[in-house]
């Protein structure tokens, strides 16, 4: 049967055609299905946000740990300690500049110590010659008064030790200026391989440690704002529970819609067990109950359309919330592994300091072996310097005893009278000889007295630098333990943050992806819409809609509790200032 001759049917039979309250009974059961899914969806919904909020709480205990490990006392003192290490390495690295030009002065020296003892050798060369002309002219001497023995004898004696004195000082040169070499060619091979290396890593380490004290400020200036806002995600996220309680109150108004109809049911045909307070309903006439069936039906379809539509307000709005919700969570782990890690962000910034400081400590331990072959090679030096030292004050002592024989061959001579003439001239060269030797031995004693000095400050400037790089190394090993445990622990702290973010952001998003509800309540809205709409329409048209604002107020007072809702029931009043009054004073009615 058709709405037309639904109506008609009314017109000639004056009542309500039999199916209508089957009709309002199955739509009210409609109703009631629509609404089942909203409690068990919202509770779902807020186990969700309870689960996001857990995994926020997380995330400021997580930023709170990364923002102490930034004030970590071994961190700071790791710090602390590196600021001095970066002066030490430039200072390191200058003195390994600096010590090629102490070897390349050392050589120098050795090299005008070669040209002393070489004019030394060639005085020796002179009294070789004279000696053996003094034998030569002592010979040819026929007295029985003087002994020229004794004289042959020591300048033998004398002219071997001089010579063999000078070769083992030429021979000992040779060794030094071999050993000076090998250990400027060991400054040059570390100059060239690590030096420079050293040189770069102690401005990397500057920077870095300038950097890691910029992210430290930086962070500990973030860690109020990453509270801020991590508090203000959770009571966001707080707010979207208490938000699911739209859920609740659509439930009541839909079951209030879905009463209404059950009422208009047990209007047109009463069951056992219903209501005493509404026999009146079955009292009335079927004009009246018609109105009332039309006003009624009339105001649960707008009822049903404002409740659809608030509740589509109401999921939208959640909905927006949420995911912006999610993209703050993302943005947070954004923000900290920006502040946390390099800009690479391949490895923590205390990483980053941490692999400088490591090979600083490699280019530390090359010195170290470097700077041990050299002082083994300077400690040579030193030696030879020092055993030539010796080998020239025995030289002094042969001019002296040269001096000493030529003097008294001279007087030997002079008793001679002319048969020693020649051998009183020799006697004279040797000790002119003599003189010049003592200069030559003078100046040798001084060279290597000078060559001797640099020898030993050089050995001193090593040692202290050894035991600086030594101890540097020590202090740079400590730091890049602090480091690294400041590293692991950072590491840990914010792939629990990321993680938390993670999980918090993939709940929000997961949970607004699932808030459909309001799809369901709009299809079943249309189909309401049409079926009140059939039934209102089978009204005749001389059944007046406002004669039933007694019924309507009778039949549905004290039925509903929502106050808010009362501006419903003022539709009736359509434009009435006085009726909408008397509606809003009625302070024993409290629709919905």
């Amino acid at each position: 049967m058709d709405v037309r001759q639904w109506s008609d049917q009314w017109a000639q039979a004056s009542h309500i055609p039999a199916g209508t309250a089957a009709a309002l009974r199955a739509l009210a059961a409609g109703l009631a299905d629509a609404a089942a899914p909203i409690e068990g969806s919202f509770t779902v919904v807020g186990g969700a946000l309870a689960d996001a909020l857990t995994e926020m709480d997380g995330v400021a205990e997580d930023f709170r740990c990364l923002s102490a490990l930034l004030e970590n006392a071994d961190g700071v003192n790791a710090v602390t300690t590196l600021t001095r290490a970066r002066q030490d390495t430039l200072e390191l690295a200058a003195n390994a500049q600096r010590m090629l030009g102490f070897l390349s002065n050392l050589d120098q020296s050795s090299v005008g110590l070669e040209h002393l003892l070489a004019t030394l050798s060639r005085i020796i060369g002179e009294i070789t010659a004279l000696a053996t002309n003094a034998k030569v002219q002592a010979a040819q001497i026929r007295t029985t008064s003087v002994d020229f023995s004794v004289f042959n004898q020591e300048i033998d004696r004398l002219h071997g030790l001089a010579n063999s004195t000078t070769q083992q000082a030429s021979d000992r040169l040779t060794a030094l200026r071999a050993a000076i070499a090998t250990a400027h060619q060991t400054a040059n091979q570390f100059h060239a391989d690590n030096a420079r290396d050293l040189d770069a890593i102690g401005a990397r380490l500057k920077a870095s440690l300038q950097e890691l004290s910029a992210r430290r400020a930086t962070a500990r200036d973030s860690t109020r704002k990453f509270s801020a806002r991590v508090s203000e995600i959770s009571a966001r996220t707080a707010q979207c529970i208490i938000g699911l309680q739209a859920g609740d109150l659509t439930r009541q108004r839909l079951e209030h819609i879905g009463h209404a109809l059950d009422l208009l049911a047990a209007m047109l045909e009463p069951t056992a067990g219903a209501a005493t307070d509404m026999d009146w309903l079955a009292e009335l006439s079927e004009e009246r109950k018609g109105a009332l069936l039309a006003a009624v039906c009339d105001l649960q379809a707008q009822q049903y359309a404002r409740t659809n539509h608030d509740f589509t307000a109401q999921i939208q709005g959640l909905r927006g919330n949420l995911q912006a919700l999610a993209l703050d969570a993302e943005a947070i782990a954004t923000d900290a592994r920006r502040l946390f890690l390099n800009d690479d962000g391949d490895r923590s910034f205390v990483g980053a300091v941490a692999a400088d400081v490591d090979r600083a400590t490699q280019l530390l331990n090359s010195y170290r072996h470097a700077d041990e072959r050299i002082r083994e090679q300077i400690i040579l030096v030193s030696d030879g310097f020092a055993a030539m030292k010796r080998g020239v004050t025995a030289i002094n002592s042969i001019d002296a005893d040269m001096r000493i024989m030529g003097l008294n061959t001279t007087f030997k001579c002079a008793r001679l009278g002319e048969a020693g003439k020649a051998l009183g001239v020799v006697a004279q060269e040797l000790r002119a000889c003599s003189r010049r030797t003592e200069e030559a031995s003078r100046a040798i004693a001084e060279a290597i007295g000078g060559a001797t000095a640099q020898a030993s400050s050089l050995n001193a400037h090593s040692a202290r630098d050894h035991e600086s790089a030594a101890e540097l190394t020590a202090c740079m090993a400590d730091s890049m333990a602090a480091l690294g445990g400041l590293e692991g622990e950072q590491k840990r702290a914010l792939t629990g943050l990321t993680a938390h973010c993670g999980k918090a952001a993939a709940l929000l998003t997961k949970t607004a992806q699932s808030l459909t509800l309001e799809q369901r309540l709009d299809v079943f809205g249309t189909d309401l819409a049409e079926r009140l709409s059939t039934i209102i329409a089978i009204v005749p048209h001389h059944a007046s809609v406002d004669s039933a604002r007694e019924d309507v107020l009778r039949m549905l007072a004290g039925k509903y509790t929502m106050a808010s809702e009362r501006i419903i029931h003022d539709l009736f009043a359509d434009g009435d200032a006085t009726a909408k009054t008397q509606a809003d004073d009625a302070d024993d009615v409290d629709f919905f």
